[in-house]
């Protein structure tokens, strides 16, 4: 048997999805796996979802297993394990454009209890998907993303507070909530600055955004003008109503930035105690948790030195450790 990794996302604008399937293509190159990805770069649109259903089937080879990193692929194939990020399509349908969402609401209940194994990128989405189709329980396992840490952080940022937001184009990020918050906060420092990161997408219902005083907004950045962000940062804020993980919590934490999200059980997974919580829509205590990190250099100082403990647990090699056990219970003649 061989692994094919189902590469049509690869040539997509870069989310999480996108970034998670290019890490599990660098593990299986650490694993030393017997692979090929096959790919397309008509990746996005009616194309993309034809190419996957019509054309993908007929590149496999018998006994090929399908490796789907990117929520969706080819009905016909049985042999397939699918990684499914979250169930934000089922949850809240009206987060997403009408095409899109009837297509993920047809295919994905039907396709998700035909596949061989199920990989969920946090033990949230794991047990919500248990509770929500109870045939696939004994099917999943879980295979975190992963960061690589700084080893030590650097200095604080000087200047005026700054604030990182990404993904405003998405409803479950709450950019207005952001947005309400912020302006709070610029009452009682009007000198602070937001940088608000990435576009509306191609994905999501449209949403009225609108820059407010003292924002930022920079579209899409590469990873090196991201990160750099992140170095500069007061924190990075995260006011999601849901989430399937939310990396850009650990790639934060990783390098020194401390991170304010809210109170979901996804982030408690991820982020133990070292994000500051809050209640999701509640912009007072969002903006009281931006002051306490603006003000106080100590707070600061210790959500750093615990965000980077927290982000070293989701390493490249406990990555690869789960992706290989995930395999092997899926596909024992793969293992070595």
């Amino acid at each position: 048997m061989a692994l094919v990794l189902n590469g049509r996302c690869l040539h997509r604008p870069v989310t999480g999805v996108e970034r998670y399937a290019v890490q599990l293509q660098a593990a299986l190159r650490r694993l030393e796996l017997p692979f090929r990805t096959i790919t397309t770069r008509h990746a996005s649109g009616i194309t993309g979802h034809l190419w996957e259903q019509l054309v993908l089937p007929l590149r496999l080879r018998r006994h090929d297993l399908l490796l789907g990193p990117a929520n969706t692929g080819p009905w016909l194939v049985r042999d397939h394990v699918l990684v499914v990020h979250d169930l934000a399509w089922l949850e809240h349908p009206e987060w997403f454009r009408g095409a899109f969402g009837t297509w993920y609401r047809l295919l994905l209940p039907s396709l998700i209890p035909r596949v061989r194994g199920l990989i969920t990128v946090s033990r949230t989405v794991a047990d919500e998907l248990a509770r929500r189709v109870p045939s696939t329980a004994q099917r999943i396992h879980v295979v975190p993303p992963a960061v690589a840490t700084d080893s030590e952080p650097g200095p604080a940022p000087t200047g005026p507070p700054l604030f990182l937001f990404i993904g405003p184009g998405d409803p479950r990020k709450e950019v207005g909530t952001f947005q309400r918050a912020f302006a709070l906060f610029r009452e009682r420092r009007p000198e602070a600055q937001a940088v608000i990161v990435g576009d509306a997408g191609g994905v999501f219902a449209r949403q009225e955004l609108r820059p407010g005083p003292g924002e930022t907004w920079t579209g899409r950045l590469d990873d090196d003008a991201l990160f750099a962000l992140m170095h500069r940062a007061t924190a990075l804020v995260m006011p999601s109503r849901y989430e399937g993980f939310g990396l850009p919590i650990l790639e934060a934490m990783a390098r020194g930035c401390p991170v304010i999200a809210t109170d979901l059980p996804v982030f408690r997974e991820a982020s133990g105690d070292a994000a500051l919580r809050v209640p999701v829509g509640d912009a007072t205590t969002l903006a009281g948790a931006m002051t306490e990190l603006a003000n106080d250099p100590q707070s600061r100082a210790a959500r750093v030195r615990s965000g980077l403990l927290r982000a070293a647990h989701y390493s490249f090699d406990a990555q690869d450790a789960a992706l290989h056990q995930a395999l092997r219970a899926y596909a024992p003649e793969l293992s070595h």
